[in-house]
């Protein structure tokens, strides 16, 4: 499951996560699902938190998530920047000293909502 970073500085996951959730739902397995993905979001959303840099606490107080399911579709969104810290995306583009800890991140949790989904089959 890719990850992508938007140039807004808006982490994007879910790419490939439809076809699986629609497998789910046709075999009637979709019961806390979204709640098991909204976890991992959550959990995702603080790891990136930690990997911020800290100059005023702001970019890293920024941080917000909000997910949804519409049918198969699950949609998880992570946030930093907007009003408060509107340099986000420059931040997140450039890096801390060159480095980008957040992209550790992402590919630890990759696995994290593979898995929320395998759980519904048991793997």
């Amino acid at each position: 499951m890719p990850v992508t970073r938007r140039d807004r500085g808006i982490i994007e996951t879910g790419y490939g996560l439809d076809k699986m959730i629609a497998d789910l739902r046709a075999m009637g397995r979709t019961e806390g699902l979204s709640e098991r993905l909204a976890e991992v979001t959550a959990a995702f959303c603080e790891g990136l938190r930690e990997s911020m840099p800290v100059r005023t606490g702001r970019l890293k107080g920024s941080g917000s998530w909000t997910s949804s399911m519409q049918g198969d579709v699950y949609e998880g969104e992570v946030t930093f920047g907007g009003p408060v810290a509107p340099y986000a995306a420059y931040v997140v583009g450039r890096g801390v000293n060159g480095e980008h800890p957040w992209d550790e991140v992402q590919s630890a949790f990759e696995p994290m909502f593979e898995h929320a989904i395998n759980s519904e089959f048991d793997l």
